[in-house]
């Protein structure tokens, strides 16, 4: 047994290492931030001033937050009225929900 470890111990080693690391890669993934935010529009609101108040919690430009909003929510060219809920990805979020939520309510 000894010589078999001697003789292939680097390759035994390399795999194993391979092995742990795809495993890691593999649920690290899965297990992102996938918690979705929801947002519910108030009186008064429109796409620009949500995107207005939320971009900066989630590390985007204004710009490309009413895009994102308009794409993940098929909002091209509709009119949002108070009420209407809008979901933001967790993938789109750099810190956790928790964190993003007591950012947005940070006046």
């Amino acid at each position: 047994m000894s010589y078999l470890w001697r003789r292939f111990s680097f390759i035994i080693v390399f795999i194993s290492i391979i092995f742990v690391m795809g495993m890691y890669i593999l649920y690290h993934d899965a297990t992102a931030d996938q918690t979705n935010i929801t947002i519910t529009v108030q009186d008064g609101e429109s796409l620009w001033s949500i995107s207005e108040q939320y971009a900066k919690a989630i590390g985007i430009p204004t710009s490309k937050f009413v895009h994102l909003i308009e794409k993940e929510n098929q909002l091209y060219g509709q009119v949002i009225k108070s009420g209407d809920q809008i979901v933001i990805p967790g993938e789109y979020i750099k810190s956790s929900p928790s964190e993003v939520k007591f950012a947005m309510e940070e006046k």
